[in-house]
């Protein structure tokens, strides 16, 4: 059984499907005339500033949906859209990934892709062409066509072959430090710093890639789930604990009564326990973002994606650093990253931990926090094209 442009695989019982859409910056409309309003009908009211019109328009012509923003200079705002994503795709097990090829006329293309499974092979084809038709569709300021050719897909999963040391991924920073407080009940301290670039622009990331000399490409892939109240147990607990950290302790001795000072590291990371609390309700995704090439690459592209994922902020310590670069310390994660990359997957490429610390010490609620975001964490990692007023775009059409 075979869908138009679809590819599937699997056995009895386990079927997956991948699908896709190329993706373009739309035109801007014209601007309209402006219009100056009566007077009168302003009343006491003033009014200061540049004016924009926002138009978002959803107009679908044969196979290609078209969505257009009038006002082409901030990055568009993500989060209604991943919001219908992530109910079209949690309750079907689907993953959506962008990705990004570069080509040797230095501009790129992108990709709307996604992955399905299912136990039956039909189910799989159908959800994955159901998607195909429409995720796109409340995407701003762009066009969408889908992918009707198998291989032509299959040239987008698998582009090239990448080089051992050609592929990073990008990660949320993990900072561990072992108590100070002799009272801690983990032995290690561990936090995630928060991913906070949603409204960071993409062009320089943009400009990197196609300019890059040789093929490669960006892959961002969202898993969307239900934070089950497993997690929401032990991050209950973590917060709790890492509370009674960031303040004096109880004094230890009754005939010595000066209380202990906060723990030095629980005192930063305290906020962001509570502020994962608060998060991490229901909606939720796991991410993972690689970048992959058929040479080796260096850590320039990767820093810059970094620090544009999330920007740091000087003097906030480990709260305020940018992600990190990881990269396959074997062969076999070399291997296992690009199969990430080919089939829409995040399997761990290595350890979590950082340097002088295990995964086991770490403990599994800062080792899941590494991995899942937000839906405001997910916009900083999720960014399709858009046109900009006065640039000209790197997308092919």
């Amino acid at each position: 059984m075979t869908e138009n442009g679809i590819l599937s695989a699997g056995s009895p019982g386990n079927w997956w499907a991948w699908a896709g859409a190329h993706l373009a910056p739309a035109k801007a409309p014209p601007a309209p005339a402006p219009v100056s309003p009566d007077p009168a009908s302003l009343g006491g009211q003033h009014f200061s500033g540049s004016a924009h019109t926002v138009l978002q328009s959803r107009d679908i012509h044969g196979n290609v949906v078209v969505n257009v923003g009038a006002r082409h200079g901030a990055p568009p705002d993500l989060v209604p859209w991943l919001g219908a994503v992530w109910q079209n795709c949690v309750d079907a097990g689907a993953s959506v990934e962008l990705r990004l090829l570069n080509s040797s006329e230095r501009t790129l293309s992108a990709y709307l892709l996604c992955r399905v499974g299912a136990p039956d092979q039909s189910i799989a084809l159908g959800t994955a062409a159901r998607l195909r038709g429409t995720l796109p569709g409340g995407l701003p300021r762009l066009t969408a066509k889908p992918v009707l050719d198998q291989s032509r897909l299959s040239a987008v999963l698998e582009p090239f072959v990448p080089h051992q040391h050609g592929i990073v991924e990008i990660r949320k920073r993990l900072t561990a430090a072992h108590p100070t407080r002799r009272d801690a009940r983990l032995p290690v301290l561990a936090a995630v710093t928060p991913l906070t670039g949603g409204a960071t622009s993409w062009q320089e990331i943009w400009a990197t890639l196609a300019a890059f000399p040789a093929p490669a490409l960006l892959s961002v892939r969202l898993q969307p789930f239900r934070v089950g109240p497993g997690l929401r147990a032990r991050l209950e607990l973590w917060s709790d604990e890492f509370a009674r950290l960031a303040v004096p302790g109880t004094p230890v001795n009754p005939t010595w009564p000066e209380r202990p000072p906060p723990d030095r590291f629980a005192v930063p990371a305290a906020p962001l326990y509570a502020s994962a609390l608060q998060r991490y309700t229901e909606l939720a995704f796991e991410i993972r973002v690689s970048l992959a090439s058929s040479v080796a690459m260096s850590n320039d592209a990767a820093q810059l994606l970094a620090s544009t994922i999330s920007p740091a902020r000087p003097g906030a310590g480990f709260t305020g650093d940018a992600p990190v670069i990881i990269r396959p310390r074997t062969p076999e994660h070399a291997m296992v990253a690009w199969r990430n990359i080919t089939v829409l997957s995040a399997d761990p490429i290595g350890p979590i931990a950082p340097a002088g610390f295990t995964d086991d010490a770490i403990g599994d609620v800062a080792r899941a926090l590494t991995t899942i975001a937000d839906i405001h964490e997910a916009a900083s990692v999720f960014r399709p094209p858009y046109p900009i007023e006065g640039s000209p775009t790197r997308f092919a059409g």
